[in-house]
């Protein structure tokens, strides 16, 4: 049999396994498409014992390789974004907003954020200089960060 074969007869067993891997319809149908380019130049490979397994392993490792390049364009992404951002510095109403929202802070959550965010501190540091547990340091800083992004996003 030839390849148009084998995929026309197990073209349904094909495509929900793409929807389940990709969970949307026209994700699922680039996956399909992208695979069967890939599964026609590796024809040679298949043994014929079960085409739509032989596919759907094919299929998945695709959609898992995608997956890890998307993540990694984004995280490349980001961080061009980040240094574009710092390099471009803060404005004077970003400043001004930040440190409002760190005003409003109990002091020593106020004093920690400070000495780890604005001073450069490790954590480790600050539990040591201020005499605290580091989980107490740690949940202060992490606190302050998501009080200081819901502000800042409102």
């Amino acid at each position: 049999m030839r390849f148009e074969d084998y995929f026309i007869r197990d073209e349904a067993k094909i495509r929900a396994h793409a929807r389940k891997l990709a969970r949307n319809a026209a994700d699922a149908d680039d996956l399909v498409q992208e695979s069967a380019l890939k599964a026609i130049r590796n024809w040679h490979r298949f043994n014929g014992d079960s085409f739509s397994g032989w596919f759907a392993v094919l299929m998945r490792r695709m959609w898992f390789s995608n997956r890890r390049s998307y993540r990694r364009d984004n995280a490349l992404r980001a961080a061009q974004e980040v240094r574009d951002t710092q390099n471009a510095g803060p404005t004077t109403i970003q400043i001004a907003e930040v440190m409002s929202v760190v005003k409003s802070f109990s002091e020593p959550r106020r004093e920690i954020f400070a000495l780890v965010e604005i001073a450069g501190h490790t954590h480790v540091e600050v539990a040591e200089k201020l005499g605290l547990p580091l989980g107490t340091v740690q949940t202060n800083v992490w606190r302050a960060k998501q009080k200081l992004l819901e502000q800042l996003a409102a």
